[in-house]
């Protein structure tokens, strides 16, 4: 994880502020900064896993805004080119503890490599976002 300077797999208040600093280029102080950290790290314990973040998107924002997109993309860019490749993305659900069984990386890496240079960009990412997205919803309906 880019953002994940201590590198024990989870965000950690400074790394949380730094993260959403540089990836929304906002302005947010620091209180709301902490108010929004301890939303997230639901359980308090001073960190936030990837489970808990993508859980958050999901609760506070019913669809998942471009914003948010970016934010993801940015947490798994391991080395902040803007880029991701099929490693490094092996390499973020591993250090994530993401169970991967069943899921074909391959292939999932070959539907949101549209153009096809081997390589994912935040474009890319937020068609294949976005069309994870509708097909769950027509799911739910």
């Amino acid at each position: 994880m880019y953002y994940d300077t201590n590198h024990d797999g989870s965000l950690d208040l400074q790394e949380f502020k730094k993260c959403i600093k540089n990836a929304f280029n906002t302005e947010l102080t620091d209180f709301e900064l902490t108010d929004m950290f301890q939303s997230i790290d639901v359980n308090f314990d001073g960190t936030i896993q990837y489970d808990e973040f993508i859980s958050s998107l999901y609760e506070f924002n019913q669809v998942i805004d471009s914003l948010n997109i970016d934010f993801i993309f940015n947490f798994i860019d391991q080395n902040g080119d803007k880029t991701l490749t099929i490693k490094e993305i092996k390499q973020f659900l591993e250090n994530n503890n993401i169970d991967i069984k069943g899921i074909d990386l391959d292939e999932t890496f070959s539907d949101l490599d549209v153009n096809r240079d081997g390589i994912i960009d935040c474009h890319e990412f937020k068609q294949w976002i976005n069309k994870k997205l509708s097909l769950n919803n027509k799911d739910d309906a």
